[in-house]
C-alpha cells in the first residue's frame, strides 16, 4: 500500500511528459516541402498483400506502387512502398486506414 501514491505520482508525470511532446502543426506546400526530400501527387496503380515472417512471424505487408509528379522537380515519378499490415479484414493485421486505388 505504501508504494502505490508514489507509483501513481511517477505514472501520472510520465503520461503527462510523453502527451506534452507530441503536436500537430498545419503545414502549407511550401513549409512542408521545407522539410521533406520528397512530395508527390500521384495514385495507386498497383497493390499487393504479402505475408513475411520477421519481424513478426505471420505478419502480414502490403506493397503500393504509385506513379504521379514530384512536386520537388516537376518530373515524373513512379515508387514502390511497402509497409505493416493490409486492408483486407480477414488478417489480423488489418489497417484501418490506407491509401485507395484509383
Amino acid at each position: 500500500m505504501k508504494w502505490i501514491r508514489p507509483f501513481a505520482v511517477v505514472a501520472a508525470v510520465l503520461v503527462a511528459v510523453a502527451s506534452s511532446s507530441a503536436a500537430i502543426k498545419a503545414m502549407n506546400l511550401k513549409e512542408l516541402m521545407e522539410i521533406t526530400d520528397q512530395a508527390v501527387h500521384g495514385h495507386v496503380i498497383a497493390k499487393e498483400t504479402f505475408q513475411h515472417d520477421y519481424p513478426i512471424e505471420g505478419g502480414v505487408y502490403t506493397r503500393l506502387t504509385i506513379e504521379g509528379t514530384s512536386l520537388r522537380t516537376g518530373e515524373a515519378f513512379e515508387s514502390t512502398v511497402v509497409f505493416f499490415g493490409s486492408h483486407e479484414p480477414d488478417n489480423r493485421f488489418f489497417m484501418s486506414e490506407m491509401p485507395e486505388m484509383r
